[in-house]
């Protein structure tokens, strides 16, 4: 874990777009309160069950939010730079009910949880546009459990690669950072199964996975 030198937000150009609604007193208060800090792959960036201190946003690199259910993992979520987690925990609730762990090395921001309700309660337009992100990150989730709930096993592994095709990499031709185990444990298959699956969709001309190179076709 390095810790970085903190980057002004007025003047980053990694800034999310709902900061743009905040005064420059605003600025300089949330300014006094952010981290920023660099993890690597596989270290823990959030652990669930923890104190929700901060809010986390993603300035580069890619994360899974899972949740422990005995043994197993769940995969809840898979995000990418520009995205805001621990809003959920913002007004209800004072722990993370999930665990944030890093696919590449990622860079995150951290603001202290009581800043933001703090903006929150005073900027009306800053207020909406969290909300809006809120709103964003429960229909994702939603979408996401009703996938796990209603598609085969198939359908769960395209729908993983076309995001990551169409919101991570923007390509139809990309090195994927997620391995055939993290894919197997976003779409809870079996590698046996994992293998069938992609050996089917490359026959019928759908995706080609080439070791870790994949190609959306």
């Amino acid at each position: 874990m390095i810790i970085n030198s903190p980057v002004d937000c007025y003047n980053c150009n990694c800034k999310p777009s709902c900061f743009n609604y905040l005064t420059e007193d605003e600025y300089n208060y949330l300014n006094q309160s952010k981290r920023t800090i660099a993890f690597k792959k596989g270290e823990t960036i959030i652990k669930q069950g923890t104190f929700a201190s901060h809010i986390i946003y993603i300035r580069e690199g890619l994360v899974k939010e899972s949740t422990l259910g005995g043994k197993k993992a769940n995969v809840i979520s898979i995000d990418s730079s520009g995205s805001f987690i621990g809003l959920d925990s913002l007004f209800s609730g004072n722990t993370f009910p999930y665990s944030i762990t890093p696919y590449t090395q990622t860079a995150v921001c951290m603001f202290e949880t009581e800043v933001i309700r703090d903006l929150v309660r005073k900027n009306g337009s800053f207020a909406e546009q969290i909300l809006i992100k809120l709103n964003e990150r429960n229909r994702k989730i939603y979408e996401r459990f009703s996938c796990l709930n209603q598609k085969d096993a198939t359908s769960r592994v395209i729908e993983l690669l076309n995001y990551l095709s169409k919101e991570v990499y923007q390509s139809e031709t990309f090195k994927s950072d997620l391995n055939k185990k993290d894919i197997c444990e976003f779409a809870q298959i079996s590698a046996e199964t994992l293998s069938r699956i992609l050996k089917d969709l490359d026959e019928k001309g759908i995706v080609c996975f080439d070791k870790k190179e994949v190609r959306i076709l």
